[in-house]
């Protein structure tokens, strides 16, 4: 069943996404207990800081999740929504790999700042 899933990746760009979109997929991805390894695209779309936000509170939940790569790129993620996002990465204590993009955003000191911080907490991670 999907609920025994240990891998996923997902392609979800250039398809007019919105935050309530994005929301309701990270809240699926959350229902996936399992999953330890997940690649995610949702870039080119119109995903705001609320969905940033609403997909990185589900991923809190995945404590089995060892590799993450999150393309997040040309959508309208600002310093809002990129902290939300790092602060849920952050908590990933059991993360070993993160591939993160975040270009062609709102994105500015303070939410590039807010990212790095929360990803020092990682102590998992591989160089």
């Amino acid at each position: 069943t999907l609920k025994q899933l240990r891998g996923i990746s997902l392609n979800l760009s250039s398809i007019q996404v919105g935050d309530a979109g994005a929301a309701a997929m990270g809240k699926s991805l959350g229902a996936l207990q399992q999953l330890q390894e997940i690649d995610l695209s949702i870039s080119r779309n119109r995903v705001g800081d609320a969905g940033a936000t609403a997909v990185g509170k589900s991923l809190e939940t995945l404590k089995q999740l060892r590799g993450i790569s999150l393309n997040l790129s040309s959508i309208q993620v600002g310093d809002a929504g990129a902290a939300a996002m790092g602060k849920s990465l952050g908590a990933l204590q059991q993360l070993q790999e993160i591939d993160l993009s975040i270009s062609r955003n709102r994105v500015g000191d303070a939410g590039a700042t807010a990212v790095g911080k929360s990803l020092e907490t990682l102590k998992q991670l591989r160089g």
